[in-house]
């Protein structure tokens, strides 16, 4: 039955990416530059079109929906021994994402509000999203082929996902780092950025995976 549903979610964001690749191909493309590309992320980030604004909630959905599997499949495996249900789990993701985005968001904005870096915010969450929309197109081939390879395969793919994960959020701090400078933040305002809306939280979810392995929880 799990396997089920899981190939059901699997079609469903296969269906999403090609609908959104095909529908918006030259956002499509346009998104990929963005990684390494500060200035075509810029030129984005100021096309304020209805065709951008429709492949951004397109790319967006399919997002949410493939991190929310991903990080599905990664609890399944470290918390094994709790026997998860996939479809509880993964629903309990897709609500967390998109409440700690929402967060961030509203947190990050009323930041760039009280120190004069509104549009400094708005950039700079705007490069988050452009950022986690890349990570799904990249580890939506880990995510689909992952329920049908050997254990052995699965893990490799699991932990290639991981650092492919952990390569976009380096590329996402350097690229907040990039904007700041660009619109010559003052100092302060830039360790707030790092320590309280990147540093802390990566801090928060260490230490909550201390906590399981120490209590045994965590199966590696």
């Amino acid at each position: 039955m799990e396997r089920d549903v899981i190939t059901i979610l699997l079609i469903l964001s296969i269906s999403l990416y090609t609908i959104s690749k095909y529908s918006y191909p030259r956002y499509y493309l346009r998104l990929l530059s963005t990684v390494l590309n500060y200035h075509s992320a810029n030129k984005l980030y100021l096309e304020k079109n209805m065709r951008n604004i429709r492949g951004s909630i397109f790319f967006g959905s399919f997002a949410l929906l493939v991190i929310g599997i991903f990080i599905s499949y990664s609890l399944k495996f470290y918390l094994e021994s709790l026997d998860l249900k996939f479809l509880l789990v993964l629903a309990n993701c897709i609500i967390y994402l998109f409440s700690w985005f929402l967060l961030k968001y509203i947190v990050f904005r009323f930041i760039g509000y009280v120190f004069g870096g509104s549009q400094e915010s708005k950039e700079y969450l705007f490069n988050v999203f452009l950022y986690l929309k890349n990570l799904a197109i990249f580890i939506l081939p880990i995510v689909v082929v992952i329920p049908y390879v050997p254990e052995f395969w699965s893990t490799i793919l699991l932990y290639l996902g991981l650092v492919l994960s952990s390569f976009m959020y380096i590329f996402r701090i350097i690229r907040g780092i990039k904007i700041l400078f660009a619109k010559h933040v003052s100092i302060f305002y830039m360790i707030l950025y790092l320590c309280g809306l990147e540093i802390l939280p990566l801090l928060m979810i260490y230490k909550l995976f201390i906590s399981f392995w120490q209590e045994g929880i965590l199966i590696c």
